[in-house]
């Protein structure tokens, strides 16, 4: 199955959606380097997060990169792809963002909850890889846009309920800073797994309205 009307001229096809997987991965890896920044400091209570913001950093190039590509080459409703675009790049903005918060000086993960904070980082390493493999389908098949972007959505349901349950177990802290800066923390990832999930729901609208 592929779109009933081209998207791009046939000779610029493959350098566009190269540019758009060379978007993603960009924007995947900041995830996936957050997900691990924070293993880090569930473990050892220290990590780096300049890597994150390096990436955040390169996915914002890339972003621009195709967007000029898009205003340049595209045959259909720019808009649509457009946003689309912009809504990848949130995922790797909170991605950045969250990352912030690991380095706030004094600032630790007490034990009670790093069980449940790793399970938010593997979360986030499975809500990251399906947006990449749904958007990037629409290069070859997109059926599977729609198929990965259901993934997105149950992982990401999946992933607000641990954080539900979690902020349960941070609220018996005692300790009113700690509290909050946990309370952010939580937040902010379940916004990194909302981002996508908005990302994906975009692809899908985008294929509705050109497939």
């Amino acid at each position: 199955m592929g779109f009933m009307r081209p998207l791009f001229p046939v000779s610029k096809q493959e350098k566009i959606f190269h540019e758009l997987s060379v978007f993603l991965d960009k924007v995947t890896k900041s995830v996936l380097e957050f997900s691990a920044s924070l293993e880090r400091f569930c473990k050892t209570g220290k990590t780096d997060v300049s890597v994150v913001d390096r990436l955040e950093s390169e996915a914002d190039e890339s972003r621009r990169k195709l967007e000029r590509m898009i205003f340049s080459d595209f045959v259909g409703e720019k808009e649509n792809f457009i946003e689309l675009i912009e809504k990848i790049d949130d995922v790797a903005d909170n991605a950045e963002i969250a990352s912030w918060d690991l380095d706030i000086p004094g600032f630790t993960i007490p034990g009670e909850v790093k069980k449940s904070f790793l399970e938010l980082s593997a979360a986030l390493r499975e809500i990251s890889e399906a947006l990449k493999k749904s958007v990037g389908s629409l290069a070859f098949d997109v059926r599977k846009v729609l198929t990965h972007a259901s993934e997105v959505k149950e992982k990401r349901d999946e992933l607000r309920k641990k954080v539900h349950r979690l902020r349960h177990q941070i609220f018996r802290i005692r300790e009113a800073k700690r509290v909050f800066l946990l309370s952010n923390l939580a937040y902010r990832i379940m916004k990194i797994a909302d981002s996508a999930e908005e990302a994906s729901d975009r692809a899908s609208v985008f294929v509705a309205k050109v497939a």
